[in-house]
Protein backbone atom coordinates (compact mmCIF):
# COMPACT_ATOMS: atom_id res chain seq x y z
CA UNK A 1 0.00 0.00 0.00
CA UNK A 2 1.27 3.51 -1.43
CA UNK A 3 1.90 5.80 1.75
CA UNK A 4 0.51 9.21 1.79
CA UNK A 5 3.27 11.62 1.48
CA UNK A 6 3.52 14.50 3.71
CA UNK A 7 3.07 17.94 2.05
CA UNK A 8 2.85 20.26 5.45
CA UNK A 9 5.31 23.04 5.84
CA UNK A 10 7.64 23.14 8.93
CA UNK A 11 6.72 26.30 10.53
CA UNK A 12 9.27 26.12 13.04
CA UNK A 13 11.83 25.76 11.20
CA UNK A 14 10.11 29.21 9.27
CA UNK A 15 10.03 31.03 11.96
CA UNK A 16 13.54 30.88 13.33
CA UNK A 17 14.45 31.71 9.70
CA UNK A 18 12.31 34.75 10.02
CA UNK A 19 13.54 35.84 13.33
CA UNK A 20 17.02 35.50 12.11
CA UNK A 21 16.67 37.64 8.73
CA UNK A 22 14.80 40.08 10.87
CA UNK A 23 18.37 40.47 13.41
CA UNK A 24 20.30 40.36 10.18
CA UNK A 25 18.58 43.58 8.79
CA UNK A 26 18.76 45.09 12.05
CA UNK A 27 22.59 45.02 12.09
CA UNK A 28 22.90 45.43 9.00
CA UNK A 29 20.66 48.45 7.89
CA UNK A 30 21.82 52.10 8.13
CA UNK A 31 19.15 54.60 8.93
CA UNK A 32 19.55 58.47 8.07
CA UNK A 33 19.68 61.27 10.55
CA UNK A 34 18.09 64.26 9.39
CA UNK A 35 19.46 66.96 10.93
CA UNK A 36 18.03 70.61 12.08
CA UNK A 37 19.27 74.05 12.91
CA UNK A 38 21.73 74.06 15.89
CA UNK A 39 20.65 77.09 17.82
CA UNK A 40 20.95 78.48 21.68
CA UNK A 41 17.63 78.87 23.17
CA UNK A 42 17.62 82.44 25.25
CA UNK A 43 17.92 82.69 28.71
CA UNK A 44 14.39 82.98 30.89
CA UNK A 45 14.71 86.29 32.44
CA UNK A 46 12.04 86.99 34.89
CA UNK A 47 11.75 90.66 34.32
CA UNK A 48 8.65 92.83 33.33
CA UNK A 49 7.54 91.98 29.59
CA UNK A 50 7.31 94.98 27.34
CA UNK A 51 5.79 95.47 23.31
CA UNK A 52 9.06 95.58 21.10
CA UNK A 53 8.93 99.37 19.17
CA UNK A 54 8.06 99.04 15.28
CA UNK A 55 11.50 100.76 14.68
CA UNK A 56 13.60 97.84 16.74
CA UNK A 57 12.53 95.30 14.41
CA UNK A 58 14.67 94.76 11.62
CA UNK A 59 12.28 92.30 9.54
CA UNK A 60 13.52 89.72 6.73
CA UNK A 61 11.23 87.86 4.85
CA UNK A 62 11.79 84.95 2.78
CA UNK A 63 8.92 83.83 0.24
CA UNK A 64 7.92 80.49 -1.88
CA UNK A 65 9.89 82.24 -4.57
CA UNK A 66 12.97 82.07 -2.26
CA UNK A 67 13.27 85.92 -2.76
CA UNK A 68 14.37 87.93 0.30
CA UNK A 69 12.63 91.05 1.15
CA UNK A 70 13.84 93.80 3.88
CA UNK A 71 11.53 96.92 4.11
CA UNK A 72 9.53 95.59 0.93
CA UNK A 73 12.84 95.53 -0.66
CA UNK A 74 14.12 92.95 -2.52
CA UNK A 75 17.72 92.31 -1.06
CA UNK A 76 20.49 89.48 -1.90
CA UNK A 77 21.59 87.66 0.61
CA UNK A 78 25.20 89.73 0.45
CA UNK A 79 23.25 92.80 1.44
CA UNK A 80 22.29 91.49 4.75
CA UNK A 81 25.15 91.32 6.59
CA UNK A 82 25.68 95.12 6.09
CA UNK A 83 22.08 95.71 6.51
CA UNK A 84 21.82 93.86 9.84
CA UNK A 85 24.78 95.76 11.10
CA UNK A 86 23.59 99.44 10.41
CA UNK A 87 20.53 98.55 11.95
CA UNK A 88 22.02 97.59 15.40
CA UNK A 89 24.28 100.23 15.43
CA UNK A 90 22.21 102.82 14.18
CA UNK A 91 25.41 105.66 13.67
CA UNK A 92 23.05 108.31 12.32
CA UNK A 93 20.03 108.03 14.38
CA UNK A 94 17.99 106.81 12.12
CA UNK A 95 14.34 107.03 13.48
CA UNK A 96 13.72 104.03 11.51
CA UNK A 97 16.60 102.08 12.65
CA UNK A 98 17.17 100.70 15.98
CA UNK A 99 17.08 102.48 18.92
CA UNK A 100 20.11 102.57 21.38
CA UNK A 101 20.31 103.79 24.88
CA UNK A 102 23.33 104.48 26.67
CA UNK A 103 24.18 102.58 29.45
CA UNK A 104 24.89 105.30 31.96
CA UNK A 105 20.93 106.68 31.19
CA UNK A 106 19.56 103.10 31.66
CA UNK A 107 21.57 102.67 35.11
CA UNK A 108 20.09 105.96 36.12
CA UNK A 109 16.30 104.26 35.72
CA UNK A 110 17.40 101.16 37.26
CA UNK A 111 18.77 103.63 40.34
CA UNK A 112 15.73 105.25 40.40
CA UNK A 113 13.20 102.03 40.79
CA UNK A 114 11.95 101.77 44.43
CA UNK A 115 12.00 97.60 43.74
CA UNK A 116 15.58 96.14 45.32
CA UNK A 117 14.54 92.57 44.51
CA UNK A 118 17.65 89.92 43.25
CA UNK A 119 16.33 90.74 39.23
CA UNK A 120 17.29 94.38 39.83
CA UNK A 121 20.41 94.10 41.78
CA UNK A 122 21.83 92.13 39.41
CA UNK A 123 21.05 94.92 36.18
CA UNK A 124 22.35 97.12 38.11
CA UNK A 125 25.54 95.32 39.03
CA UNK A 126 25.57 94.29 35.38
CA UNK A 127 25.04 97.91 34.08
CA UNK A 128 27.88 99.16 36.60
CA UNK A 129 30.55 96.25 34.88
CA UNK A 130 29.56 96.96 31.10
CA UNK A 131 30.12 101.17 32.13
CA UNK A 132 33.51 100.26 33.87
CA UNK A 133 34.56 97.78 31.07
CA UNK A 134 33.27 99.57 27.82
CA UNK A 135 33.45 103.45 29.11
CA UNK A 136 30.31 106.03 29.44
CA UNK A 137 29.73 106.53 25.64
CA UNK A 138 28.76 102.74 25.33
CA UNK A 139 25.67 102.13 23.53
CA UNK A 140 22.70 99.56 24.30
CA UNK A 141 21.39 97.65 21.06
CA UNK A 142 17.06 97.20 21.24
CA UNK A 143 16.96 95.79 17.95
CA UNK A 144 15.76 92.65 17.21
CA UNK A 145 15.94 90.43 13.97
CA UNK A 146 12.75 88.82 12.95
CA UNK A 147 12.88 86.23 10.19
CA UNK A 148 9.60 85.36 8.17
CA UNK A 149 9.52 82.50 5.88
CA UNK A 150 7.15 80.31 3.52
CA UNK A 151 6.61 76.41 3.51
CA UNK A 152 8.09 76.27 0.16
CA UNK A 153 10.96 78.93 1.50
CA UNK A 154 14.30 76.59 0.06
CA UNK A 155 16.17 75.16 3.81
CA UNK A 156 19.79 76.34 1.83
CA UNK A 157 18.23 79.65 1.43
CA UNK A 158 17.29 80.00 4.83
CA UNK A 159 20.43 79.19 6.31
CA UNK A 160 22.05 81.32 4.24
CA UNK A 161 20.10 84.19 5.31
CA UNK A 162 20.67 82.84 8.90
CA UNK A 163 24.06 83.20 8.82
CA UNK A 164 24.46 86.59 7.66
CA UNK A 165 22.75 87.85 10.19
CA UNK A 166 24.88 85.63 12.77
CA UNK A 167 27.69 87.05 10.98
CA UNK A 168 26.56 90.64 11.54
CA UNK A 169 26.53 90.41 15.44
CA UNK A 170 29.91 88.22 15.40
CA UNK A 171 31.56 91.38 13.90
CA UNK A 172 29.81 93.92 16.16
CA UNK A 173 30.91 91.82 19.28
CA UNK A 174 34.35 91.35 17.85
CA UNK A 175 34.74 95.18 17.22
CA UNK A 176 33.80 96.03 20.56
CA UNK A 177 35.69 93.58 22.01
CA UNK A 178 38.97 94.63 20.25
CA UNK A 179 38.46 98.22 20.23
CA UNK A 180 37.66 98.09 24.22
CA UNK A 181 39.69 95.49 25.17
CA UNK A 182 41.82 94.11 22.34
CA UNK A 183 41.04 91.05 21.13
CA UNK A 184 38.60 89.40 19.53
CA UNK A 185 35.27 88.33 21.56
CA UNK A 186 36.08 84.75 21.43
CA UNK A 187 39.47 85.25 23.10
CA UNK A 188 37.69 87.33 26.08
CA UNK A 189 37.08 85.75 29.34
CA UNK A 190 33.38 84.29 30.27
CA UNK A 191 32.76 87.07 32.17
CA UNK A 192 33.67 89.95 29.28
CA UNK A 193 31.78 87.80 26.80
CA UNK A 194 28.22 87.94 28.94
CA UNK A 195 28.95 92.02 29.14
CA UNK A 196 29.40 91.96 25.59
CA UNK A 197 26.35 90.05 24.92
CA UNK A 198 24.42 91.93 26.56
CA UNK A 199 25.65 95.46 24.51
CA UNK A 200 25.02 93.26 21.12
CA UNK A 201 22.87 90.20 22.71
CA UNK A 202 21.58 87.67 20.09
CA UNK A 203 18.12 88.32 19.70
CA UNK A 204 16.63 86.37 16.71
CA UNK A 205 12.81 85.37 16.23
CA UNK A 206 10.92 83.14 14.38
CA UNK A 207 7.64 84.29 12.77
CA UNK A 208 5.44 81.62 11.80
CA UNK A 209 5.30 80.90 8.24
CA UNK A 210 2.86 82.17 5.63
CA UNK A 211 3.00 83.22 2.01
CA UNK A 212 4.66 86.03 1.87
CA UNK A 213 4.70 87.66 -1.18
CA UNK A 214 6.23 90.64 -2.57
Amino acid sequence: MLKRKNNEINLISMSDIAFLLLIFFLFTTSFNEEKGIAKMLPILVCGPKHEIKHRNKFIIAINDDNQIIINNKLKIVSEIKELCTEFFINPKNNEYLSENELFIILLEKELEKDNVNNFYKNKISLYKSIIKTFGQQTYKSNGVVILIYDNKTNYGNYIEVFDQVLAALNELRNRLSQKTLGKNYDKLTKQQQRLVREVYPHIISEAEPYRYHY
